[in-house]
């Protein structure tokens, strides 16, 4: 994707209902920052993490407990969200391969009310791998981080090839640069890719190596964090999950996906 098409997906989308986006879609995480930004969540698939003060006082156990989710795009062949139990597994998490020419597989996580965090001042992390000889597997074996505040929408896309580098982009709010030669990598194995918010400014790191990093206006701010997530071209996975704080560098969250079907989110 040129920088003009992802400006006019984005355009686009504002005015585009969930089953047209799914069967129209030329770019799958766009599809993400549509709910992100324009839709309350609901159930499983759809959970709004948005709540007042004046509601606090009426959380319950329940609003602690959230699923992962799973959803494949390639704009052709919709397929609704699924649910963890089909997707982890054997201490990852991935979605299960389909007979589909070119699709796009992605994993999220809605946060639970009981737990606010910044999207400005947070580092979220993961292990993940998207290889090219895998069942699922679609070239380019691109890679997504994403993050959806109250505010705006955040996400550092990874291209495995440089066939594709012009696909390749980093978003915060309105702040889109595509093109870079820096989110160029293939991701054969599991490595650690870390997005790190702190003092109106995104860095991106790789195994613990300093990638890129880019400073955004305050009114493309992320806010409170309704959900994170990693996209895939094709079926890539996730081995482990963790927020932190980039303030105090305390961890916040992890997820190491080791029993089977279900989340095993821990909070600190």
């Amino acid at each position: 994707m040129n920088k003009k098409l992802i400006h006019l997906i984005s355009k686009q989308l504002k005015n585009t209902s969930t089953k047209t986006l799914l069967k129209n879609s030329l770019a799958f995480f766009s599809f993400f920052a549509l709910f992100s930004c324009k839709k309350e969540f609901t159930d499983n698939s759809k959970i709004s993490v948005v709540r007042s003060e004046s509601n606090q006082s009426a959380i319950t156990e329940g609003d602690c407990e959230r699923r992962w989710i799973g959803l494949y795009a390639n704009g052709l062949q919709p397929n609704d969200s699924i649910n963890q139990n089909e997707f982890i597994k054997g201490g990852i998490a991935q979605l299960p391969a389909v007979n589909w020419y070119n699709y796009h597989t992605g994993i999220y996580y809605n946060l639970p009310l009981c737990h606010t965090l910044a999207g400005d001042s947070i580092r979220f992390e993961a292990s993940v791998k998207n290889p090219d000889n895998g069942a699922g597997s679609v070239f380019s074996y691109e890679i997504a981080l994403q993050i959806y505040g109250t505010k705006s929408y955040a996400e550092v896309y990874f291209v495995g090839s440089t066939v594709h580098q012009s696909y390749d982009h980093i978003w915060v709010g309105n702040y889109q640069i595509a093109g870079l030669p820096e989110l160029v990598h293939y991701f054969g194995e599991y490595e650690t890719l870390a997005v790190e918010f702190k003092n109106n400014t995104l860095s991106i790191y790789r195994g613990g190596e300093f990638v890129k990093s880019i400073i955004y206006n305050v009114s493309d701010r992320i806010g409170k964090i309704k959900r994170i997530g990693y996209g895939f071209k094709g079926t890539g996975a996730i081995d482990w999950v963790k927020l932190y704080s980039s303030k105090s560098n305390n961890l916040l969250m992890s997820e190491d996906f080791n029993v089977d079907g279900q989340s095993s989110v821990v909070w600190y």
